[in-house]
């Protein structure tokens, strides 16, 4: 989108307008943005390091919003592919970067218990062509698709943690509830911000304050910048990200999640 509304102030503010706000002004305001049109939750999308231009997006609009025509077809395009495999169970596989290619059946940590998932699985009906092994990125994509796979059959079989409903495990931040709260679950959705705290330690925003959070610790911050090419903390703003891990509350309510390994995270830039 080309423009949003602040809800704070109710300026609606043009993309290019938006990005030169001073820093702290651009921080505050980006968790207050909404489509002009329907009101749906707004987020802005830095200019990204292969020069694509800054803007507005939303998701979801409200249902008849003409403003959600051009980004819906664009989103649908990267996950057309994914819904075309009728699988009723996936595979979670965390082992980034080590598929040879061609091959779809990397053995991921807790072999033994992976196995022992895989013959439950036959046994349980489902034949080799109904698993399918995904990667985090295109699970992340297909989690955010127009057709939302929690009203799906599926299961999912994470390595080393059990087998469970895809619409019970996998949480979008906005639906995540008490009952969530230190319970290990896939949390995902949009980005409105990011922030440094401390000596490093850098924080992902989904909302507000009443929203859920991701805290990176700094041991983990550099390699993460280094592998979703990211520069500056602002080009998480509008980014997807699907994480693993519990649900933790702060003494004084806030809700977040910390990363305890890089191979339980990735973020969705949407710019393939």
């Amino acid at each position: 989108m080309e423009f949003a509304k602040c809800t704070q102030n109710g300026v609606v503010y043009a993309a290019q307008q938006f990005a030169v706000l001073p820093p702290g002004d651009l921080s505050d305001r980006r968790r207050a943005l909404a489509c002009p049109e329907c009101g749906g939750r707004a987020f802005f999308r830095a200019q990204s390091r292969n020069d694509r231009e800054a803007c507005f997006g939303a998701w979801p609009h409200a249902d008849g919003c003409q403003l959600s025509a051009v980004q819906t077809a664009a989103h649908a395009r990267g996950h057309a592919q994914l819904h075309n495999h009728p699988a009723q169970r996936l595979v979670v596989d965390f082992d980034y970067g080590a598929t040879v290619q061609g091959d779809h059946t990397t053995q991921a940590p807790d072999a033994e218990g992976f196995r022992a998932q895989n013959e439950a699985t036959a046994q349980s009906g489902f034949n080799r062509t109904q698993v399918q092994h995904m990667r985090l990125r295109p699970l992340l994509r297909m989690l955010t698709s127009p057709t939302p796979s929690q009203t799906s059959p599926q299961w999912v079989d994470v390595a080393g943690f059990g087998t469970f409903a895809v619409a019970d495990f996998f949480v979008p931040f906005e639906a995540a509830t008490p009952m969530h709260n230190y319970q290990w679950h896939g949390f995902f959705g949009q980005l409105v911000s990011a922030h440094f705290v401390g000596p490093n330690t850098l924080w992902l925003n989904s909302g507000g304050y009443a929203s859920p959070a991701i805290c990176i610790p700094v041991q983990f911050v550099a390699e993460l910048f280094s592998r979703f090419g990211i520069r500056d903390q602002r080009q998480l703003g509008g980014a997807s990200v699907l994480v693993f891990g519990t649900m933790q509350i702060s003494l004084s309510g806030k809700r977040f999640v910390v990363l305890e390994d890089l191979s339980r995270i990735t973020i969705d830039f949407g710019r393939d």
